[in-house]
C-alpha cells in the first residue's frame, strides 16, 4: 500500500528533480498513477537515467514503484544518437 496522496508524492518527486545538480535531470517529467511513479523525458546517458531514478527514489515512500521510461540519447536535426 502506498502511503501519502498522489499529489504529495508528485510534489516530493518534482522537488527532488529540481534540486538535482544536473540540468538534464531537472527537465525530467514525472506522473503518478496506480501506485507507480513514471519518469519520462530524454537524458544524454545511462548514468543520468540512473541518477534521475536514484534522486526520485530517495524522495518518495519505498512502497512507490518507479517506472523509469527515460530515453537515452541526444536528438539533433531529427536524428537520435545512441
Amino acid at each position: 500500500m502506498v502511503s501519502g496522496s498522489a499529489e504529495s508524492i508528485c510534489m516530493s518527486a518534482r522537488s527532488a528533480i529540481q534540486r538535482s545538480p544536473y540540468p538534464q535531470v531537472q527537465r525530467v517529467c514525472c506522473e503518478f498513477e496506480n501506485g507507480i511513479l513514471r519518469l519520462r523525458g530524454r537524458v544524454a546517458s545511462y548514468y543520468l537515467k540512473q541518477i534521475a531514478q536514484h534522486v526520485v527514489g530517495r524522495a518518495v515512500p519505498a512502497s512507490v514503484g518507479i517506472d523509469n521510461q527515460l530515453e537515452v540519447g541526444q536528438r539533433t536535426a531529427g536524428q537520435v544518437h545512441l
